[in-house]
């Protein structure tokens, strides 16, 4: 029997040994989130990498392929393509100035300009086996933003919201100003009572919310 679409994917030993260098699983994880809020920071630790020092957005969508040995386990190893998700790519002032003559020479010669990948033009939740949201707890927009995305996200996928720059402290030593608290999670987890009559109203089945420091996981 073939595995459904989206679910993880136990490979042949004999194939796994040959093709995948004893790879046993396959998944693919979403790091989705507002600009700022750190996904590519995520995935540096995740890869056991520093924190990029400086901030430098991510222009299109990004992917990383990391490996875990599964504990208890000394034949089971996961391979797992991490998505740093952009929803609307960049193109710097210098970028598009050159694109522009680019594109006129290219339309002179029958060419078209290759658009930034991105959310519009990619479905990042295909395949997808779980979706990460980061959410700057002293942006209350940040919350906005993955609330319009649990409301789109297929529910079958299990989803953890991190609440980062908990570490974060204001130039006189003092912490950052919280804008989001305990009850704006619970209502952006299962609902206010006007969700609650609302058919269309729809979360993840599996969900789940926690706050860190990125710089001490």
């Amino acid at each position: 029997m073939s595995a459904p679409m989206g679910s993880i994917r136990r490979m042949d030993k004999v194939i796994r040994k040959k093709v995948r260098g004893e790879i046993t699983y396959n998944m693919k994880l979403l790091i989705r989130g507002e600009r700022g809020t750190g996904k590519t920071s995520l995935v540096a630790r995740l890869q056991g990498q520093p924190i990029p020092e400086t901030h430098v957005p991510t222009r299109e969508i990004e992917t990383a392929a990391i490996n875990w040995s599964m504990k208890g386990s000394s034949e089971e190893s996961v391979k797992c393509e991490v998505w740093d998700v952009v929803d609307v790519g960049l193109t710097s002032k210098d970028d598009s100035d050159a694109a522009d003559a680019a594109m006129l020479d290219s339309e002179s010669q029958g060419r078209h300009q290759v658009a930034p990948v991105d959310a519009q033009n990619v479905d990042v939740y295909q395949n997808a086996h779980g979706v990460i949201f980061l959410m700057d707890i002293s942006n209350y927009a940040s919350l906005e933003y993955v609330k319009h995305q649990l409301d789109v996200v297929p529910t079958h996928i299990p989803t953890l919201i991190i609440g980062t720059f908990r570490d974060l402290r204001r130039a006189d030593g003092e912490p950052l100003k919280r804008a989001i608290f305990k009850e704006d999670v619970q209502a952006l987890l299962y609902g206010t009572a006007k969700d609650m009559k609302n058919p269309a109203f729809r979360r993840p089945v599996e969900q789940h919310y926690f706050e860190a420091s990125l710089s001490n996981c």
